[in-house]
Protein backbone atom coordinates (compact mmCIF):
# COMPACT_ATOMS: atom_id res chain seq x y z
CA UNK A 1 0.00 0.00 0.00
CA UNK A 2 1.53 3.53 -1.07
CA UNK A 3 2.25 6.12 1.71
CA UNK A 4 -0.97 8.31 -0.02
CA UNK A 5 -3.07 4.96 0.25
CA UNK A 6 -2.04 4.59 4.27
CA UNK A 7 -3.19 8.09 5.04
CA UNK A 8 -6.59 8.45 3.44
CA UNK A 9 -9.12 10.10 5.74
CA UNK A 10 -6.43 10.27 8.52
CA UNK A 11 -6.64 13.09 10.84
CA UNK A 12 -3.97 15.90 10.65
CA UNK A 13 -3.88 18.31 14.04
CA UNK A 14 -2.20 22.10 13.37
CA UNK A 15 -1.79 23.58 16.96
CA UNK A 16 -0.02 25.71 19.07
CA UNK A 17 0.95 25.92 22.51
CA UNK A 18 0.76 28.74 24.78
CA UNK A 19 3.25 29.35 27.40
CA UNK A 20 0.89 30.05 30.71
CA UNK A 21 -0.80 26.79 29.70
CA UNK A 22 0.20 24.11 32.77
CA UNK A 23 1.58 20.76 30.57
CA UNK A 24 -2.04 18.99 31.34
CA UNK A 25 -4.09 22.28 30.83
CA UNK A 26 -5.39 23.56 27.58
CA UNK A 27 -7.32 22.41 24.48
CA UNK A 28 -4.20 20.79 23.26
CA UNK A 29 -5.14 17.89 25.28
CA UNK A 30 -7.41 16.49 22.59
CA UNK A 31 -4.47 14.90 21.16
CA UNK A 32 -3.91 13.09 23.57
CA UNK A 33 -7.03 10.97 23.20
CA UNK A 34 -7.74 11.00 19.02
CA UNK A 35 -6.34 8.91 16.27
CA UNK A 36 -4.08 12.02 14.99
CA UNK A 37 -1.30 13.16 14.00
CA UNK A 38 0.00 16.79 14.95
CA UNK A 39 1.92 18.90 11.59
CA UNK A 40 4.50 20.54 12.53
CA UNK A 41 7.51 22.53 9.84
CA UNK A 42 10.38 20.17 9.16
CA UNK A 43 13.80 21.66 10.03
CA UNK A 44 14.42 22.74 6.66
CA UNK A 45 10.87 24.79 6.90
CA UNK A 46 11.72 25.88 9.96
CA UNK A 47 15.26 27.47 9.00
CA UNK A 48 13.48 29.21 5.90
CA UNK A 49 11.35 30.62 8.41
CA UNK A 50 13.45 32.04 10.02
CA UNK A 51 15.15 33.35 6.56
CA UNK A 52 14.48 33.35 3.24
CA UNK A 53 10.59 33.06 4.37
CA UNK A 54 10.73 35.60 7.54
CA UNK A 55 10.45 39.17 5.82
CA UNK A 56 7.17 37.84 3.71
CA UNK A 57 5.56 35.75 6.36
CA UNK A 58 6.06 39.14 8.92
CA UNK A 59 4.35 40.94 5.76
CA UNK A 60 1.50 38.55 6.09
CA UNK A 61 1.33 38.77 9.38
CA UNK A 62 0.87 42.20 9.67
CA UNK A 63 -0.96 42.67 6.53
CA UNK A 64 -3.04 39.62 6.47
CA UNK A 65 -6.32 41.15 8.43
CA UNK A 66 -5.78 38.86 11.20
CA UNK A 67 -5.17 39.64 14.98
CA UNK A 68 -3.15 36.68 16.19
CA UNK A 69 -1.99 35.37 12.92
CA UNK A 70 2.21 35.63 12.98
CA UNK A 71 4.78 34.76 10.96
CA UNK A 72 5.34 31.29 12.65
CA UNK A 73 1.53 30.11 12.10
CA UNK A 74 2.63 31.39 8.02
CA UNK A 75 5.00 28.55 8.18
CA UNK A 76 2.98 26.18 9.90
CA UNK A 77 -0.12 26.72 7.36
CA UNK A 78 2.93 26.66 4.47
CA UNK A 79 3.56 22.66 6.34
CA UNK A 80 0.21 22.07 5.82
CA UNK A 81 0.10 23.04 2.49
CA UNK A 82 3.06 20.78 1.68
CA UNK A 83 1.76 17.68 3.62
CA UNK A 84 -1.59 18.43 1.41
CA UNK A 85 0.53 17.60 -1.78
CA UNK A 86 1.39 14.11 -0.57
CA UNK A 87 -2.39 13.08 0.36
CA UNK A 88 -5.32 12.60 -0.71
CA UNK A 89 -8.82 12.54 1.64
CA UNK A 90 -7.40 14.34 4.99
CA UNK A 91 -8.92 16.02 7.57
CA UNK A 92 -7.12 19.02 8.96
CA UNK A 93 -8.42 20.20 12.58
CA UNK A 94 -6.98 23.70 13.53
CA UNK A 95 -7.21 23.86 17.50
CA UNK A 96 -7.20 27.20 17.37
CA UNK A 97 -8.82 28.96 14.25
CA UNK A 98 -8.24 32.27 15.10
CA UNK A 99 -4.39 31.94 15.14
CA UNK A 100 -3.26 28.73 12.52
CA UNK A 101 -5.90 29.15 9.50
CA UNK A 102 -5.93 32.07 7.43
CA UNK A 103 -4.28 31.43 3.63
CA UNK A 104 -4.90 27.76 3.37
CA UNK A 105 -8.68 28.64 2.34
CA UNK A 106 -7.79 29.37 -0.66
CA UNK A 107 -6.91 25.83 -1.09
CA UNK A 108 -10.49 24.17 0.13
CA UNK A 109 -11.20 20.64 -0.91
CA UNK A 110 -7.82 20.11 -2.81
CA UNK A 111 -7.03 16.78 -3.43
CA UNK A 112 -10.49 15.76 -1.66
CA UNK A 113 -8.84 17.53 2.06
CA UNK A 114 -11.36 18.93 4.19
CA UNK A 115 -10.58 21.65 7.27
CA UNK A 116 -12.07 22.00 10.66
CA UNK A 117 -11.35 24.56 13.34
CA UNK A 118 -12.17 25.10 16.94
CA UNK A 119 -12.58 28.93 17.78
CA UNK A 120 -11.86 30.70 21.36
CA UNK A 121 -13.46 33.65 21.47
CA UNK A 122 -16.55 35.30 21.90
CA UNK A 123 -18.41 37.12 19.01
CA UNK A 124 -17.80 40.51 20.10
CA UNK A 125 -13.78 40.05 19.46
CA UNK A 126 -14.49 39.50 16.17
CA UNK A 127 -14.56 42.74 15.23
CA UNK A 128 -10.72 43.00 15.83
CA UNK A 129 -9.35 39.78 14.76
CA UNK A 130 -10.44 39.52 11.37
CA UNK A 131 -10.44 42.29 8.84
CA UNK A 132 -12.79 40.02 6.92
CA UNK A 133 -14.65 36.74 7.82
CA UNK A 134 -14.32 35.21 4.78
CA UNK A 135 -11.87 32.83 4.98
CA UNK A 136 -14.42 31.04 7.53
CA UNK A 137 -17.02 30.21 5.11
CA UNK A 138 -14.15 28.00 3.31
CA UNK A 139 -14.47 25.41 6.61
CA UNK A 140 -15.52 22.11 6.27
CA UNK A 141 -16.77 22.39 10.54
CA UNK A 142 -16.78 24.63 12.58
CA UNK A 143 -16.23 24.26 16.75
CA UNK A 144 -17.93 25.99 18.63
CA UNK A 145 -17.25 25.97 22.52
CA UNK A 146 -20.45 27.55 23.91
CA UNK A 147 -23.89 27.94 22.66
CA UNK A 148 -23.86 31.31 21.87
CA UNK A 149 -20.55 30.88 19.90
CA UNK A 150 -22.35 28.85 17.94
CA UNK A 151 -25.12 31.14 16.53
CA UNK A 152 -22.52 33.57 15.61
CA UNK A 153 -20.11 31.40 13.35
CA UNK A 154 -23.28 29.84 12.14
CA UNK A 155 -24.33 33.32 10.62
CA UNK A 156 -21.11 33.56 9.49
CA UNK A 157 -20.11 30.20 8.25
CA UNK A 158 -23.67 29.21 7.86
CA UNK A 159 -25.43 26.76 11.05
CA UNK A 160 -24.85 23.41 8.86
CA UNK A 161 -21.43 23.76 9.42
CA UNK A 162 -21.35 24.48 12.76
CA UNK A 163 -20.92 22.02 15.63
CA UNK A 164 -20.79 22.86 19.86
CA UNK A 165 -18.54 20.65 21.38
CA UNK A 166 -17.59 21.77 25.04
CA UNK A 167 -13.84 22.19 26.38
CA UNK A 168 -12.63 19.23 27.77
CA UNK A 169 -10.66 18.26 31.11
CA UNK A 170 -8.17 16.10 32.64
CA UNK A 171 -10.21 14.38 35.37
CA UNK A 172 -7.65 11.74 35.93
CA UNK A 173 -4.78 14.46 36.42
CA UNK A 174 -7.10 17.22 38.01
CA UNK A 175 -8.97 15.55 40.99
CA UNK A 176 -9.87 16.34 44.56
CA UNK A 177 -7.95 15.60 47.23
CA UNK A 178 -8.12 12.28 48.78
CA UNK A 179 -10.16 12.41 52.02
CA UNK A 180 -8.31 13.66 55.06
CA UNK A 181 -6.06 15.89 53.13
CA UNK A 182 -5.55 19.14 52.86
CA UNK A 183 -5.75 21.92 54.88
CA UNK A 184 -8.44 23.92 57.18
CA UNK A 185 -7.03 27.03 56.07
CA UNK A 186 -9.44 29.19 54.02
CA UNK A 187 -8.37 30.08 50.35
CA UNK A 188 -9.77 31.74 47.52
CA UNK A 189 -7.79 30.78 44.09
CA UNK A 190 -7.76 32.76 40.96
CA UNK A 191 -5.37 32.22 37.72
CA UNK A 192 -5.43 32.99 34.25
CA UNK A 193 -5.15 36.10 32.05
CA UNK A 194 -7.99 35.81 29.03
CA UNK A 195 -10.73 38.16 29.67
CA UNK A 196 -10.34 38.24 33.26
CA UNK A 197 -11.44 41.08 34.94
CA UNK A 198 -8.50 42.37 37.57
CA UNK A 199 -10.50 45.58 39.08
CA UNK A 200 -13.24 43.18 40.23
CA UNK A 201 -11.07 40.74 41.38
CA UNK A 202 -9.09 43.54 43.40
CA UNK A 203 -12.65 44.24 44.82
CA UNK A 204 -13.86 40.97 45.80
CA UNK A 205 -10.11 40.28 47.35
CA UNK A 206 -10.55 43.33 49.60
CA UNK A 207 -14.19 42.47 50.67
CA UNK A 208 -13.23 39.26 51.74
CA UNK A 209 -10.39 40.24 53.54
CA UNK A 210 -11.92 42.95 55.32
CA UNK A 211 -14.99 39.88 56.40
CA UNK A 212 -12.35 37.27 56.83
CA UNK A 213 -8.76 38.49 57.27
CA UNK A 214 -7.70 34.74 57.90
CA UNK A 215 -8.51 34.08 54.19
CA UNK A 216 -5.57 33.19 51.94
CA UNK A 217 -6.00 34.91 48.43
CA UNK A 218 -3.62 33.47 45.77
CA UNK A 219 -3.13 35.04 42.59
CA UNK A 220 -1.51 33.21 39.65
CA UNK A 221 -1.16 35.41 36.57
CA UNK A 222 1.36 37.10 34.31
CA UNK A 223 -1.00 40.12 33.68
CA UNK A 224 -0.47 43.24 34.31
CA UNK A 225 -4.13 43.90 35.73
CA UNK A 226 -2.83 41.99 39.02
CA UNK A 227 -1.35 45.07 40.29
CA UNK A 228 -4.68 46.31 41.05
CA UNK A 229 -4.84 43.48 43.88
CA UNK A 230 -1.21 44.01 44.93
CA UNK A 231 -0.76 45.23 48.84
CA UNK A 232 -4.23 43.98 49.92
CA UNK A 233 -4.52 42.01 53.09
CA UNK A 234 -4.04 38.13 52.43
CA UNK A 235 -3.60 38.20 48.98
CA UNK A 236 -0.08 36.07 47.52
CA UNK A 237 0.23 37.45 43.76
CA UNK A 238 2.35 34.52 42.12
CA UNK A 239 3.22 34.05 38.25
CA UNK A 240 5.47 31.12 36.75
CA UNK A 241 4.63 28.33 38.95
CA UNK A 242 5.29 24.79 38.20
CA UNK A 243 2.84 22.34 37.35
CA UNK A 244 2.84 20.51 40.80
CA UNK A 245 2.53 23.78 42.55
CA UNK A 246 0.09 25.12 40.27
CA UNK A 247 -2.41 21.71 41.02
CA UNK A 248 -1.23 21.71 44.99
CA UNK A 249 -2.62 24.97 45.54
CA UNK A 250 -5.41 24.64 43.21
CA UNK A 251 -6.80 21.32 45.16
CA UNK A 252 -6.07 22.93 48.72
CA UNK A 253 -8.48 25.74 47.94
CA UNK A 254 -11.80 26.42 49.31
CA UNK A 255 -13.92 28.46 46.45
CA UNK A 256 -12.16 29.33 43.03
CA UNK A 257 -12.97 33.15 42.26
CA UNK A 258 -12.40 33.63 38.87
CA UNK A 259 -14.60 37.41 37.54
CA UNK A 260 -14.67 37.79 33.83
CA UNK A 261 -15.26 40.24 31.06
CA UNK A 262 -16.35 37.34 28.78
CA UNK A 263 -16.18 34.19 27.98
CA UNK A 264 -16.41 31.60 25.95
CA UNK A 265 -14.83 27.93 27.58
CA UNK A 266 -12.35 29.02 30.45
CA UNK A 267 -9.65 25.96 31.53
CA UNK A 268 -9.21 27.45 34.77
CA UNK A 269 -12.84 27.07 35.79
CA UNK A 270 -12.75 23.26 34.31
CA UNK A 271 -9.95 22.36 36.53
CA UNK A 272 -11.42 23.85 39.46
CA UNK A 273 -14.52 21.46 39.16
CA UNK A 274 -12.63 18.40 38.32
CA UNK A 275 -10.46 19.22 41.66
CA UNK A 276 -13.89 19.71 43.66
CA UNK A 277 -13.74 23.20 44.24
CA UNK A 278 -16.94 25.35 44.15
CA UNK A 279 -16.65 28.28 41.60
CA UNK A 280 -17.75 31.76 41.45
CA UNK A 281 -17.86 33.19 38.13
CA UNK A 282 -19.67 35.68 35.78
CA UNK A 283 -22.23 34.34 33.35
CA UNK A 284 -21.28 33.95 29.69
CA UNK A 285 -20.24 31.32 27.78
CA UNK A 286 -18.89 29.43 30.74
CA UNK A 287 -22.51 28.82 31.70
CA UNK A 288 -22.96 26.18 29.93
CA UNK A 289 -20.55 24.29 31.85
CA UNK A 290 -21.71 25.10 35.32
CA UNK A 291 -24.78 24.99 36.97
CA UNK A 292 -25.82 26.16 40.45
CA UNK A 293 -25.28 23.09 41.90
CA UNK A 294 -21.46 23.63 41.73
CA UNK A 295 -21.22 27.46 40.66
CA UNK A 296 -22.30 30.88 41.71
CA UNK A 297 -23.00 33.31 38.85
CA UNK A 298 -23.03 36.82 38.44
CA UNK A 299 -23.34 39.57 35.86
CA UNK A 300 -20.23 41.00 34.67
CA UNK A 301 -18.41 43.59 36.96
CA UNK A 302 -20.98 42.65 39.99
CA UNK A 303 -18.41 42.40 42.57
CA UNK A 304 -20.67 42.79 45.36
CA UNK A 305 -22.42 40.14 44.55
CA UNK A 306 -19.43 37.90 43.82
CA UNK A 307 -17.91 39.36 47.58
CA UNK A 308 -20.78 37.97 48.83
CA UNK A 309 -21.17 34.81 47.18
CA UNK A 310 -18.02 34.08 47.87
CA UNK A 311 -18.09 34.70 51.62
CA UNK A 312 -21.04 33.00 52.53
CA UNK A 313 -19.35 29.38 50.49
CA UNK A 314 -16.03 29.98 53.05
CA UNK A 315 -18.83 30.67 55.83
CA UNK A 316 -20.91 27.65 55.16
CA UNK A 317 -18.63 23.98 55.58
CA UNK A 318 -21.67 22.03 54.26
CA UNK A 319 -22.71 23.82 51.37
CA UNK A 320 -19.46 23.56 50.37
CA UNK A 321 -19.43 19.89 50.83
CA UNK A 322 -22.46 19.88 48.38
CA UNK A 323 -21.11 21.73 46.22
CA UNK A 324 -17.77 20.06 45.24
CA UNK A 325 -19.66 17.11 45.07
CA UNK A 326 -21.44 18.33 42.07
CA UNK A 327 -18.49 19.89 40.79
CA UNK A 328 -16.47 16.92 40.44
CA UNK A 329 -19.22 14.88 38.70
CA UNK A 330 -19.76 17.99 36.32
CA UNK A 331 -16.26 18.13 35.77
CA UNK A 332 -16.46 13.92 35.14
CA UNK A 333 -19.19 14.80 31.58
CA UNK A 334 -16.26 16.91 30.44
CA UNK A 335 -13.72 14.58 30.78
CA UNK A 336 -11.95 14.79 27.58
CA UNK A 337 -11.93 11.06 26.39
CA UNK A 338 -16.06 11.65 26.12
CA UNK A 339 -15.19 14.78 24.43
CA UNK A 340 -12.69 12.83 22.33
CA UNK A 341 -15.56 10.50 21.72
CA UNK A 342 -18.23 13.35 20.53
CA UNK A 343 -15.60 14.29 18.34
CA UNK A 344 -14.96 11.79 16.67
CA UNK A 345 -18.54 10.94 16.15
CA UNK A 346 -20.12 14.66 15.13
CA UNK A 347 -17.28 15.49 13.27
CA UNK A 348 -14.46 13.40 12.06
CA UNK A 349 -16.43 10.37 10.97
CA UNK A 350 -19.24 12.30 9.25
CA UNK A 351 -16.33 13.98 7.34
CA UNK A 352 -15.28 10.64 6.18
CA UNK A 353 -12.04 9.87 8.23
CA UNK A 354 -11.07 6.47 7.32
CA UNK A 355 -12.94 6.57 3.68
CA UNK A 356 -11.42 7.82 0.55
CA UNK A 357 -9.72 6.09 -2.39
CA UNK A 358 -6.31 7.44 -1.43
CA UNK A 359 -5.07 7.57 -4.52
CA UNK A 360 -2.84 10.32 -5.32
Amino acid sequence: MSRIEQASGRIFIVSHTFGHHMSRSGYRQLLRYIPAEEIAPGRLLHAMGETALRVPAKLVSWYGGSFEYSRHDFVKECAVLLHMLRHRNCIYHFLQGEKSYKLLAHFHGFRGHRFVATFHHPASHFRWLFRSTGHLKRLDRVIALSRAQARFLGEIAGEERVTFIPHGVDTDYFRPLDAGGGTDRLRCFFAGVHMRDFKTLAAIARKVSASLPETDFVIISHDRGVEHCRGIRGVRILRGVSDAEYLDLLRNSTVAVIPLVESVAVTTVLEALACGIPVVTNRGGISDYLSDACALQYEAGDGEGMAAGTLELLKDVSRRKRMARAARARAEELAWPRIADEMMDDVYRKLGAGSGSGRG
